[in-house]
C-alpha cells in the first residue's frame, strides 16, 4: 500500500498568498524526493559547532530567489528555532 501525503495551503500566510504558498510546498515535496537520496534530517542532532543551517537548506534545493522570499515569509525564526533533529535513543 502507498501512503500519500499532501499539504493543501487554505489561507494567506503573513502576507503571501495562499496560491504562492502552495506552489511553494509543492515545490519542497518535489524537491524533497530528490534530496531524500543524500540527506536525511530525520533523527539527526545538530552539532552544537552549527551554526545557522537554514541559509545553506534552501541554496541546498535550488529554490530561485522569488521562492526564498516566500520560504522566509512562511517559515518564520520561531518555526525555525523550535526545529530540531534529535538524536534517536
Amino acid at each position: 500500500m502507498i501512503t500519500i501525503n499532501y499539504i493543501s495551503v487554505k489561507n494567506d500566510i503573513n502576507g503571501v498568498s495562499s496560491k504562492d504558498c502552495q506552489a511553494l510546498i509543492d515545490v519542497l515535496f518535489e524537491r524533497k524526493v530528490e534530496c531524500n537520496d543524500c540527506v536525511h534530517f530525520n533523527e539527526i542532532e545538530k552539532p552544537s559547532f552549527v551554526g545557522d543551517i537554514w541559509e545553506t537548506v534552501i541554496n541546498f534545493i535550488h529554490l530561485t530567489q522569488e521562492q526564498k522570499d516566500i520560504f522566509n515569509k512562511i517559515i518564520t525564526d520561531d518555526i525555525k528555532k523550535v526545529s530540531n533533529f534529535p538524536k534517536k535513543t
